[in-house]
């Protein structure tokens, strides 16, 4: 089915736009301050105010302008992001970036299927998987573009000799159980289904950047999830 939802994720965002915005929110909820703020830091990327409003949109979108549902998650994380390496500060933006952009999951969601089956993947690739369901659209095509360079600009992908294909990074290491658990929970509100395959906990496709290290016992002891097991490795994963 040709999924018609506005795409949304249409520019190309760096990682220090985001701590930026995510840094500003620590000590400024005014929505006024906050834009004022962001075209003051964007200024040098960004001469023209168009540009700069269409990047603040999309960043404004991930950590302001969040769904009541999703508030706490990002309320959780604006609590501990100053405190976080900058792996695990990608870490938390990807989770946020999950929860507001459907379609960045999906077109993340393609790139890590793609790297499981062959090891890298081509811009026309994901293009003609994300067309399916999104439509053929000059937007749909734009934003994947704008998707893929990102995902250069935060060094989770390298592009090889042959222009327009793809190899993975090395996977991110964050070490930090606490930020798992919130990934994990911002993983299981951001998607169409509410619960993960236990045995695809450390092979999450839209996750593929990363290498996590949580066990079955820290989501447990967490208290904050729903584990079915059948089996050794087999069950589902829920968020209370």
């Amino acid at each position: 089915m040709v999924n018609l939802r506005r795409v949304g994720f249409d520019r190309i965002i760096k990682i220090e736009w985001l701590d930026a915005i995510s840094g500003k929110m620590q000590i400024e909820k005014n929505v006024k301050e906050l834009r004022k703020y962001l075209h003051d830091f964007l200024k040098n990327e960004h001469p023209t105010f168009e540009a700069r409003r269409k990047t603040i949109t999309v960043l404004m979108r991930i950590w302001f302008f969040v769904p009541r549902e999703h508030v706490s998650t990002r309320d959780k994380a604006l609590q501990v992001i100053d405190k976080t390496s900058p792996q695990e500060r990608l870490l938390i933006h990807w989770g946020m970036i999950l929860l507001a952009y459907p379609f960045f999951r999906d077109v993340v969601t393609i790139i890590g299927r793609l790297f499981t089956l062959q090891g890298e993947f081509s811009v026309s690739q994901v293009l003609r998987k994300m067309e399916k369901s999104w439509g053929q659209r000059t937007t749909v095509k734009r934003a994947v573009q704008r998707v893929i360079r990102s995902l250069c600009e935060w060094s989770v992908i390298d592009e090889t000799a042959e222009r327009g294909v793809y190899v993975p990074s090395a996977k991110v290491e964050t070490l930090a159980t606490d930020l798992e658990l919130w990934f994990i929970e911002a993983v299981l509100r951001s998607g169409n289904a509410d619960f993960i395959p236990l045995e695809q906990l450390y092979s999450m496709p839209f996750a593929f950047p990363f290498s996590l290290g949580v066990s079955i016992s820290d989501l447990f002891e967490s208290g904050k999830f729903e584990i079915s097991q059948q089996g050794l490795n087999k069950g589902i994963i829920t968020a209370k």
